[in-house]
């Protein structure tokens, strides 16, 4: 889900979902500026993200974007930022 406050002006000019509902991408104009707003919801399992983030390179890469379009990609990337010392070396690291 992307949401957009009411006051602002927004068009979207292309919308984007894969069938499984992991990912969302919007282009648009928000204020007189173009965007990209892509909502991920990543695989679990390690070799699956691969394919899943090859899929999403896939598809950004397929929009035709202004120079100065900013993309903001947000959402829940099922990974490990760092690992917490207390988890020691036995954690399951991607």
């Amino acid at each position: 889900m992307i949401l957009v406050k009411d006051k602002f002006d927004c068009n979207v000019i292309e919308h984007l979902e894969d069938e499984q509902g992991r990912f969302i991408i919007l282009k648009g104009v928000l204020q007189w500026h173009q965007f990209v707003f892509v909502n991920i919801y990543s695989p679990n399992k390690t070799k699956d993200q691969c394919i899943f983030f090859e899929e999403i390179q896939k598809q950004l890469d397929k929009l035709e974007l202004e120079e100065n379009c900013e993309v903001v990609i947000g959402g829940d990337f099922n990974v490990i930022d760092s690992m917490p010392i207390w988890m020691g070396l036995a954690a399951n690291l991607k």
